[in-house]
């Protein structure tokens, strides 16, 4: 038999019937409530995992259209191309998101309330919650990124970045990083 040819224990899929999954027997699972999402978005779904820590508690849409999390969530991430991984690769922390959100390889669609409240469930209302990525967050990441073939040298921060030059919050410092950002204008 080619590999191309659909196994014999089940009959073929078509668009309009899809496949029945397998009830029982070794490496099943029970029914999912939602339709098994396939796709970048589920090669995705460890890192958002280790990131969130269980449970994807938001909906997540990968660059090829494919989703993860609840279809009735009230806020989407969208990562729209695979640069999202690089930034974040080389700068896991609020930084590698914040540059490709910057650089427009990540968004957010509907209520960013609800999806800001995800924070509470890393922790508490009242307790100061970063996001970093630790170490299994970090192994996931890495294999995600090598899974979906971007694994490339860091890119450049977006272009908008400051740069600047000197010792950490000294007067001169924090002024140019004042203007710098209020500089940008909001078409940024």
């Amino acid at each position: 038999m080619s590999t191309l040819e659909p196994p014999t224990d089940r009959p073929a899929a078509t668009a309009a019937d899809p496949a029945p999954a397998r009830t029982s027997g070794p490496g099943t699972r029970p029914r999912p409530t939602e339709p098994r999402v396939v796709g970048l978005a589920h090669d995705l779904e460890p890192l958002v995992r280790a990131v969130l820590g269980g449970e994807v508690p938001v909906r997540v849409r990968a660059w090829d259209g494919s989703e993860i999390g609840p279809a009735d969530s009230p806020a989407t991430i969208v990562v729209r191309s695979p640069d999202t991984l690089r930034r974040i690769l080389f700068a896991p922390n609020e930084l590698g998101l914040a540059r490709a959100y910057v650089a427009g390889d990540l968004d957010l669609e509907g209520d960013v309330f609800a999806l800001l409240g995800v924070r509470n469930a890393i922790g508490g209302r009242t307790d100061h919650v970063e996001l970093t990525f630790d170490r299994r967050s970090i192994a996931a990441l890495w294999r995600a990124a090598r899974l979906l073939g971007v694994l490339a040298r860091p890119l450049p921060p977006p272009p908008v970045e400051a740069r600047l030059r000197g010792r950490l919050h000294t007067t001169r410092r924090d002024a140019d990083a004042v203007s710098h950002h209020y500089d940008l204008g909001n078409d940024f």
